[in-house]
């Protein structure tokens, strides 16, 4: 089975659902090549790099309260987004593969709309998925 390789720009989308919240609008964000190895001239990413995806002050809702805020997240990969037999100076290539496990993590609480209003009881961080979209077609086999 082969795969698309991310490169250094390649958009990662968010899925709307996280737990007990939903996202508003589309959230997306890119993530940064740090591999050796290039691609028409974009540094391929590799294991690690999705660390570094953040996306900010993301509104989301929970039924009952007015919008909260919070940081969008990967909080892992799934095995067949890292490349077996390819790597770049030691680190597994990263490959579009099958959705990945995000993070939801709240930085303004959605706050009830009684009164008087309080914030949801339950302000740990919440999963849900998400996928990368591949700007380039070069392929690895598995």
């Amino acid at each position: 089975m082969s795969d698309y390789l991310l490169t250094d720009g390649d958009k990662v989308v968010f899925d709307p659902a996280f737990a007990n919240r939903t996202l508003l609008q589309p959230a997306q964000g890119v993530i940064r090549g740090s591999g050796h190895a290039t691609i028409k001239g974009k540094r391929v990413c590799v294991q690690g790099d999705e660390s570094g995806v953040q996306v900010q002050n993301v509104s989301y809702a929970i039924p009952g309260y007015t919008p909260g805020k919070g940081i969008l997240t990967i909080q892992s990969l799934q095995s067949n987004q890292l490349a077996r037999p390819t790597s770049s100076a030691g680190k597994k290539v990263l490959l579009k593969g099958a959705r990945f496990i995000a993070r939801l993590t709240p930085t303004q609480p959605a706050m009830s709309t009684g009164t008087p209003s309080t914030p949801e009881p339950n302000l740990a961080p919440t999963t849900g998925t998400g996928q990368f979209v591949n700007s380039q077609f070069v392929a690895v086999s598995e």
